[in-house]
């Protein structure tokens, strides 16, 4: 029995003991109103600084900075004084009790639905009176039809203003009951897209607890950085094109996303190519060993030799070692900072960031294949291609004032030009026709002979110079006893191994050029052939 008793003691101590101690943790917890000075944001996360003034007694105190992302990411978070503090523990949880910032976004479509709301009832009412006034004229109109006193001019005099009454009503009624089923849908898609964006609202934020040690009493500059998930940005580009005498205009831009649980208000941005979440560690080759085929037994079935013309496995090694993880090799990171400022709530909406602006020298030229269509390309190149710190990215294209298209730009190709599609330009005609007087079909003793000719006709209809690369083809043979001879190619280069023909061209404004291109197919009567 004593000893039952000293247990129990002791189980009561223990529990008051821990009571004590949460209590007097809680009143040592002193929460910390920080405000975002500036977001860093990846590829495929973002880091965030959160700046504060706080007064911090002598002694041990646990900071508590609340309201931030749900999703930080774990080991990144950095804390710092412009006095001497020390650390004595760093803890991130998710706070139940603290939701996530509610978004000026949700803000504005609750006060909409608000107004929705109101539209309706007021629309609903003026619809209930023009109920009753129809219900009442019926009325009317039925005691009156049973009066013997009224001749017949009075009746259909009073015939006559029911009816034109009774449409005016009806036409009101059709109307007002179209309006209020229009707001209806309007209200229940916006009721269903905040009750989206509340889920949101109504989880946990994210809390970090820093507990730290004063020498002496003061006010103290703190700082906390963080990395965190939910936040990306990717690259866009606006091309335009003037004129062909004018440079390409760039407009660098930054599509930035974030759902990270926390509103970024009215900060500087500094957009990084670089990502957190790539490995630093320089990759390293591993051993090639070579090995003779070897028949490998599959169990349940027969062996199956492996194909013995294979000399060695790439990139193959011993079961023992290691395989190490694939490590892409980047670029080094390029950061952009924005010249304004920007609030971007945590809605998960796209919100466009201007970045820079680049002016690039270009060389013009037009291509055409009229044999496949009968469009011409206008394309653009750009030398020096590393002064422009590009990304991969997609580009709208705009000639001489109007949309033309779009493009993706290959930042990672390593040519040192850049080349854009400008799309088609309609300012440049081209035709391609038979010649039919050199087009026939004969037979010389065994053979059979085919005669084909095309004509191209390019004509400038803009008002400056141009430059065109135009192409064409005649088929190849892969057979000895198919034979083609060039007949006339109009000064093009024949590329024989693919039967490729290309014109470099000039024209002046409203000018043409015909350019023919014919060939000779000879191959044995008997057969036919496959173009």
């Amino acid at each position: 029995m004593k000893r039952i008793y000293t247990a129990l003691i002791i189980c009561v101590f223990a529990f008051y003991s821990e009571y004590g101690f949460a209590q007097e943790s809680a009143k040592d917890i002193k929460i910390v109103n920080s405000k975002i000075s500036g977001v860093t944001l990846f590829v495929d996360g973002a880091e965030i600084i959160r700046e504060t003034s706080v007064e911090i007694t002598k002694g041990v105190t646990t900071l508590s900075f609340q309201g931030l992302s749900r999703s930080i990411i774990r080991n990144s978070v950095q804390f710092s004084s412009d006095k001497n503090l020390t650390i004595l523990s760093v803890i991130q949880r998710s706070n139940f009790l603290v939701k996530s910032d509610k978004s000026l976004e949700l803000e504005k479509l609750e006060k909409r639905l608000s107004e929705l709301n109101g539209r309706i009832t007021d629309e609903s009412s003026n619809l209930s009176v023009i109920l009753e006034d129809m219900e009442f004229l019926r009325a009317n109109r039925s005691i009156a039809g049973h009066s013997s006193a009224l001749t017949v001019a009075a009746v259909q005099q009073m015939s006559d203003y029911y009816s034109n009454r009774f449409s005016a009503l009806k036409i009101k009624e059709i109307a007002k009951s179209k309006i209020i089923k229009e707001l209806t849908e309007s209200r229940d898609s916006l009721t269903r897209e905040i009750e989206h964006m509340r889920r949101d609202n109504t989880l946990p934020s994210g809390e970090i607890l820093v507990k730290v040690s004063s020498a002496n009493t003061g006010i103290y500059n703190l700082r906390l950085t963080y990395a965190t998930s939910g936040a990306s940005w990717k690259p866009l580009y606006d091309i335009r094109a003037e004129s062909l005498d004018r440079p390409l205009i760039l407009s660098y831009k930054g599509e930035v996303v974030q759902r990270t649980g926390e509103n970024w208000s009215n900060v500087v941005l500094r957009l990084s190519s670089g990502s957190p979440s790539v490995s630093g560690i320089l990759p390293k080759l591993e051993p090639q060993y070579l090995r003779y085929p070897q028949i490998v037994a599959i169990r349940g079935a027969k062996s199956i030799q492996r194909d013995m013309n294979l000399a060695y496995s790439t990139m193959e090694v011993p079961e023992s070692a290691e395989a190490p993880a694939i490590i892409s090799e980047r670029q080094t990171s390029v950061e952009f900072t924005t010249a304004n400022r920007y609030t971007i709530n945590s809605d998960g909406e796209s919100h466009i960031v201007d970045l820079t602006t680049y002016e690039m020298p270009a060389e013009y030229k037009y291509f055409a294949i009229p044999k496949i269509e009968k469009d011409v390309y206008l394309m653009a190149s750009v030398a020096e291609r590393e002064k422009y710190n590009l990304l991969n990215g997609e580009a709208n294209i705009y000639f001489e004032g109007r949309f033309t298209g779009t493009t993706f730009i290959d930042a990672e190709n390593t040519s040192d030009t850049l080349n854009f599609s400008l799309g088609r330009d309609r300012g440049v005609a081209v035709s391609r026709e038979q010649i039919t007087d050199y087009t026939e079909h004969k037979f010389i003793g065994s053979k059979k002979e085919e005669l084909n000719g095309w004509r191209t006709v390019i004509r400038n209809n803009k008002n400056q110079h141009i430059n065109i690369i135009v192409a064409d083809q005649i088929p190849v043979s892969t057979i000895d006893e198919i034979e083609v001879s060039v007949q006339n190619l109009s000064g093009g280069v024949l590329a024989r191994e693919t039967g490729e023909v290309k014109w470099e061209i000039s024209l002046e404004p409203s000018a043409s050029k015909q350019i023919d291109l014919q060939y000779i197919i000879k191959y044995p009567k008997n057969k036919t052939i496959v173009k």
